[in-house]
Protein backbone atom coordinates (compact mmCIF):
# COMPACT_ATOMS: atom_id res chain seq x y z
CA UNK A 1 0.00 0.00 0.00
CA UNK A 2 2.88 2.41 0.64
CA UNK A 3 3.82 2.38 -3.04
CA UNK A 4 0.33 3.52 -3.95
CA UNK A 5 0.32 6.37 -1.43
CA UNK A 6 3.71 7.80 -2.39
CA UNK A 7 2.69 8.50 -6.02
CA UNK A 8 -0.65 9.83 -4.81
CA UNK A 9 1.03 12.41 -2.57
CA UNK A 10 3.55 13.34 -5.23
CA UNK A 11 0.72 13.71 -7.71
CA UNK A 12 -1.10 16.00 -5.32
CA UNK A 13 1.82 18.40 -5.41
CA UNK A 14 2.13 18.31 -9.19
CA UNK A 15 -1.41 17.87 -10.46
CA UNK A 16 -3.78 19.34 -7.89
CA UNK A 17 -6.63 21.55 -8.98
CA UNK A 18 -8.44 23.30 -6.19
CA UNK A 19 -11.69 24.93 -5.28
CA UNK A 20 -11.06 27.48 -2.56
CA UNK A 21 -13.67 28.17 0.06
CA UNK A 22 -12.70 30.38 2.97
CA UNK A 23 -11.42 33.71 4.14
CA UNK A 24 -8.33 35.10 5.85
CA UNK A 25 -5.22 33.40 4.52
CA UNK A 26 -5.46 32.62 0.80
CA UNK A 27 -4.63 29.02 1.74
CA UNK A 28 -7.57 28.65 4.14
CA UNK A 29 -10.45 26.62 2.78
CA UNK A 30 -11.32 23.28 1.25
CA UNK A 31 -9.45 22.18 -1.86
CA UNK A 32 -10.69 19.35 -4.09
CA UNK A 33 -7.61 17.71 -5.57
CA UNK A 34 -6.97 14.99 -8.13
CA UNK A 35 -3.69 13.10 -8.02
CA UNK A 36 -2.54 11.05 -10.99
CA UNK A 37 -1.08 7.68 -9.98
CA UNK A 38 -0.04 4.53 -11.85
CA UNK A 39 -3.31 2.98 -10.57
CA UNK A 40 -5.40 5.86 -11.96
CA UNK A 41 -6.60 9.17 -10.58
CA UNK A 42 -7.25 9.57 -6.86
CA UNK A 43 -9.43 12.21 -5.31
CA UNK A 44 -8.17 14.03 -2.23
CA UNK A 45 -9.58 16.78 -0.09
CA UNK A 46 -7.11 19.22 1.42
CA UNK A 47 -8.67 21.23 4.26
CA UNK A 48 -6.81 24.24 5.67
CA UNK A 49 -8.10 26.24 8.62
CA UNK A 50 -6.85 29.45 10.16
CA UNK A 51 -7.37 30.42 13.78
CA UNK A 52 -5.75 33.54 15.22
CA UNK A 53 -3.14 33.56 12.45
CA UNK A 54 -2.18 29.88 12.85
CA UNK A 55 -2.79 27.42 10.02
CA UNK A 56 -3.78 23.77 10.50
CA UNK A 57 -5.36 21.16 8.31
CA UNK A 58 -5.90 17.65 7.06
CA UNK A 59 -5.60 15.62 3.89
CA UNK A 60 -8.30 13.03 3.31
CA UNK A 61 -8.94 10.50 0.59
CA UNK A 62 -9.36 6.81 -0.09
CA UNK A 63 -6.62 5.67 2.33
CA UNK A 64 -8.01 7.81 5.21
CA UNK A 65 -7.58 11.20 6.85
CA UNK A 66 -4.18 12.54 7.83
CA UNK A 67 -3.43 15.58 10.00
CA UNK A 68 -1.02 18.17 8.66
CA UNK A 69 1.86 19.58 10.69
CA UNK A 70 4.06 22.64 10.23
CA UNK A 71 1.44 24.29 8.00
CA UNK A 72 2.70 27.63 6.64
CA UNK A 73 1.73 30.02 3.88
CA UNK A 74 4.09 32.73 2.61
CA UNK A 75 4.57 34.49 -0.71
CA UNK A 76 2.02 32.34 -2.53
CA UNK A 77 3.43 29.03 -1.30
CA UNK A 78 1.71 26.59 1.07
CA UNK A 79 4.01 24.14 2.85
CA UNK A 80 3.14 21.37 5.28
CA UNK A 81 4.14 17.92 6.45
CA UNK A 82 1.87 14.90 6.50
CA UNK A 83 2.61 11.44 7.88
CA UNK A 84 1.09 8.47 6.06
CA UNK A 85 1.82 4.93 7.24
CA UNK A 86 4.77 6.08 9.37
CA UNK A 87 6.41 8.00 6.51
CA UNK A 88 6.50 11.81 6.73
CA UNK A 89 6.23 13.80 3.51
CA UNK A 90 7.14 17.47 3.06
CA UNK A 91 4.70 19.09 0.65
CA UNK A 92 5.11 22.44 -1.10
CA UNK A 93 2.42 23.86 -3.40
CA UNK A 94 1.86 27.22 -4.99
CA UNK A 95 -1.51 28.95 -4.64
CA UNK A 96 -2.64 31.42 -7.24
CA UNK A 97 -6.15 32.84 -6.80
CA UNK A 98 -8.29 29.70 -6.60
CA UNK A 99 -5.80 27.16 -7.98
CA UNK A 100 -3.12 24.96 -6.47
CA UNK A 101 -0.08 24.44 -8.69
Amino acid sequence: MTRRIIPALMGLVLLAGGNLIGAGSPAAGTWDCVAGTPDGDRNWTLSITEKEGTLAGSLSGDPGEFQLTEVKFAEGTLTFKVTVEEVTYSVKVGIEKDKVA
